[in-house]
């Protein structure tokens, strides 16, 4: 194995990589182990057809067909993939843990085909399981332009990374020269460019409350949803229209920055909701938003019978099936309840003199700001661990009140008066 070029990605997670290999995915030395290898194959057809890393892995004992009768995790209705049982019987070169087979059963575009291949591997990654190595997937019986896989390959990973895909290295590993030759020019070109690329690590402003995510042909539970939210709370800001999947592309920017300007996310889960792709990038997307907040940013509700796949069962989520719409209305007003109104934009004033004033508080308006701040999330972190200083009666404005009024986290006015030569500071709940 020779290490030929690598790509870093600075996240807030710390430091990732992408890296390019040449040699051989059946005789990885120990220190390159990983936890998935990444197979593509013609879907239901693991021959063992010579020169391909079917044929590697067999001549390593590794029998894909015989791995297809007993698998893991079978997705191949909704992901086009399915992961193997723990090989535990390895051959000197054999240091993956798992195999990941991706058989599409519709071929598309590089983009698609490689967007679908990061749809596939969402659901199986985690702290745990975060070091990918695979080929160039489908350039060899599927025919796609190895060009273009590289190029939606690199980018793919590169944007799922930067953004909290618990990925931690992946390995793209080529084993004849020549495609190695006429692929390196693509991922080394994007590594030149990073330093300009505009998008990455940007601050993007929350202009929406709620981001529903849903199939088209659930659009009148949709819009039913949506007006139930709307006469819960008329100043709900709610985006409701319909992303389409830019199916040239394997990262999808506008899915994210959709996302990214909504402070939480309701999916409406069905049958045709885990059918659609553009649905299951939202959710993904949701999914890591959810885990980086370090609270409860997206909410799924089912709305018709169908069997999630486990990692969409491990997030809890609302059943809605068949219920009468006057318990929906009352489990969505629980759920706003939940959300806390010093979320949902609302104007607020904050007058004070000297930065370095203290704001007197009594023990019933202590009592009022943690029942306020008790489910609150300012920049993902509990107010709770921020809110030391008002253990006593006193806390500072400019570090701590001031802060949560500006950014609407503290629905709450703060009124001076002056008595002599003496300013008092009260503290007024809306």
């Amino acid at each position: 194995m020779e290490l030929i070029d690598q790509i870093e990605v600075n996240s807030n997670e710390g430091l990732k990589l992408i890296q390019l290999f040449y040699g051989d995915l059946t005789n990885l030395p120990k220190e390159e182990a990983v936890d998935f290898l990444i197979v593509s194959a013609i879907p239901g057809s693991y021959y063992p057809s010579r020169g391909t890393l079917i044929d590697s892995l067999d001549k390593k004992s590794i029998e894909l067909n015989k791995l297809a009768k007993n698998i893991k995790y079978d997705y191949r209705k909704e992901f086009s993939c399915w992961l193997s049982q723990k090989i535990n019987h390895k051959e000197k070169g054999i240091e993956f843990d798992h195999i990941l087979v991706f058989e599409p059963f519709n071929r598309g575009s590089p983009g698609e085909l490689v967007g679908d291949i990061f749809r596939a591997l969402i659901p199986f990654l985690s702290h745990e399981i975060n070091k990918v190595a695979t080929p160039l997937v489908s350039t060899g019986a599927v025919g796609s332009n190895p060009i273009e896989i590289m190029e939606n390959l690199v980018e793919s990973a590169y944007y799922w990374m930067l953004n909290g895909l618990q990925l931690q290295v992946l390995k793209i590993v080529i084993n004849q020269k020549p495609l190695l030759n006429i692929t390196l020019p693509s991922f080394q070109t994007f590594k030149y460019n990073l330093p300009k690329q505009q998008d990455q690590a940007v601050k993007i402003e929350k202009n929406h409350d709620i981001f529903i995510s849903y199939s088209h042909k659930n659009s009148k539970i949709a819009d039913f949803i949506f007006t139930t939210l709307k006469s819960i709370n008329s100043n709900l800001r709610i985006y409701m229209d319909k992303l389409e999947l830019n199916t040239g592309a394997s990262w999808q920017q506008e899915i994210f920055i959709s996302l990214e300007k909504s402070k939480f996310i309701f999916a409406l889960l069905s049958p045709d909701y885990l059918k659609s792709k553009v649905c299951i990038e939202e959710f993904d997307i949701a999914m890591i938003k959810n885990r980086e907040a370090n609270a409860q940013v997206l909410f799924p509700l089912l709305i018709e019978n169908t069997e999630l796949p486990m990692y969409m069962r491990m997030i809890q989520y609302l059943n809605l099936i068949n219920l009468d719409p006057s318990i929906t209305i009352n489990a969505l007003n629980s759920i706003i309840k939940q959300l806390n109104n010093q979320y949902i934009q609302q104007s607020t004033s904050l007058d004070y003199t000297k930065k370095s004033q203290t704001l007197k508080i009594d023990n019933n308006q202590l009592i009022q700001i943690i029942n306020q701040l008790k489910h609150v999330y300012l920049d993902g972190i509990p107010i709770s661990r921020l809110s030391t200083s008002i253990k006593q009666s006193e806390i500072t404005v400019l570090e701590f009140v001031e802060a949560l009024i500006i950014s609407g986290e503290l629905q709450a006015k703060i009124k001076t008066i002056h008595t002599g030569d003496k300013i008092h500071y009260m503290l007024n709940f809306k």
